[in-house]
């Protein structure tokens, strides 16, 4: 299922009218989650990156939200990178090279 694209406030009024007392709380549920995820994706779409990984990392398990959650970490980066924060930049880079690290390597314990 892939969301459709809003402004963040129509996204905001959904989220706000998903709850329905007639309807299974799955169903509600999936509403939620859904209108929380085209809340990100507007806040992204609008350049707001940080709230967008917020919101974004709040519903992960849905659909891509994961994945859209590290696209913001990399527009804040790159952001940072062009207005010359290169602290900043290389920063946040090395957080998305960590967090794929951190799933692919498997755990083991030093000796020692």
């Amino acid at each position: 299922m892939s969301p459709k694209r809003c402004s963040p406030a129509a996204a905001l009024k959904r989220l706000r009218s998903c709850l329905d007392p007639s309807e299974s709380i799955l169903d509600s549920a999936e509403k939620y989650l859904e209108a929380e995820y085209a809340y990100a994706d507007a806040l992204y779409n609008d350049g707001s990156y940080e709230r967008a990984m917020e919101v974004f990392s709040a519903v992960s398990a849905y659909g891509d939200a994961a994945e859209r959650q590290k696209a913001c970490v990399y527009a804040m980066a790159a952001e940072a990178y062009e207005s010359g924060e290169y602290l900043r930049a290389s920063t946040l880079f090395a957080g998305l090279s960590l967090r794929g690290r951190a799933r692919s390597a498997p755990l083991t314990r030093r000796s020692g």
